[in-house]
């Protein structure tokens, strides 16, 4: 069994798949009281090029970005704000019901470079 860093590793590299990140995930509670690991803008990134290419959907991207959210008293967001405020857009549906597009998921990755 996996620990809670390494479990959160693969939550923000989505390594695995969802079922099986909620699953590991709960195995620990909410009670880190500082980051164990870092998201970057790369990381973001990635996430989304991996929509764009087809890997995931609008509905995936989504729930990675919920997952990481309810986890981030574990997850230090580098920068903090901005990033931390375009994960919180993607798993509100950016505005809420707007869906991640091709043209949208561009977009944000010219905003995470130049964070």
């Amino acid at each position: 069994m996996p620990n809670l860093a390494e479990c959160l590793e693969d939550l923000i590299g989505l390594r695995l798949p969802f079922t099986r990140l909620v699953e590991e995930l709960g195995e620990f509670p909410l009670e880190s009281d500082r980051p164990l690991v870092v998201l970057d803008p790369i990381q973001v990134s990635y996430v989304l090029w991996r929509f764009m290419s087809g890997e995931l959907n609008d509905v995936e991207v989504r729930r990675w970005a919920h997952l990481v959210m309810d986890r981030r008293e574990e997850i230090a967001f580098v920068p903090e704000a901005e990033l931390e405020s375009l994960v919180s857009s993607l798993a509100d549906g950016l505005v809420i019901g707007e869906a991640l597009d091709d043209h949208l998921a561009r977009y944000l990755i010219e905003e995470l470079r130049r964070m």
